[in-house]
C-alpha cells in the first residue's frame, strides 16, 4: 500500500483507516458509534473525518445538525469524552 502525503491538519487515520475498515470487512458507513480520543475537541473532529465517517469540510454542519448525539446517526465519545471518562490531571491520595 501507498501512503498518503498527509496535511498538518490530517492525522495518520488517512492512512490506517483503509487497511483497519479493510481487515474488519467493513466501510465507514458500518460504523453505528465512536469511541475517539479527544485530548482537544478538533482532533475529534479530525479523526472523525481522516477515518471516512464524514466526508473532509462536512464535520461543523454535521456536528451542528446533532448527528453525534446520542440518539444521532453516529454516535461519537458517548462516556463523555477524555475529561469525563478518563483523563485525571492530578490525584488525591
Amino acid at each position: 500500500m501507498v501512503l498518503k502525503q498527509r496535511t498538518v491538519w490530517e492525522t495518520n487515520g488517512v492512512n490506517s483507516a483503509p487497511l483497519l475498515y479493510e481487515g474488519a470487512g467493513i466501510t465507514p458507513k458500518d460504523v453505528s458509534l465512536a469511541e475517539i480520543y479527544d485530548p482537544f475537541t478538533f482532533m475529534c473532529m479530525t479523526h472523525i473525518e481522516d477515518f471516512g465517517l464524514v466526508k473532509k469540510g462536512e464535520i461543523g454542519g454535521w456536528v451542528t445538525a446533532g448527528h453525534n448525539r446520542l440518539d444521532g446517526t453516529l454516535p461519537v465519545n458517548t462516556h463523555g469524552g477524555l475529561m469525563s471518562e478518563a483523563h485525571i490531571p492530578g490525584s488525591i491520595m
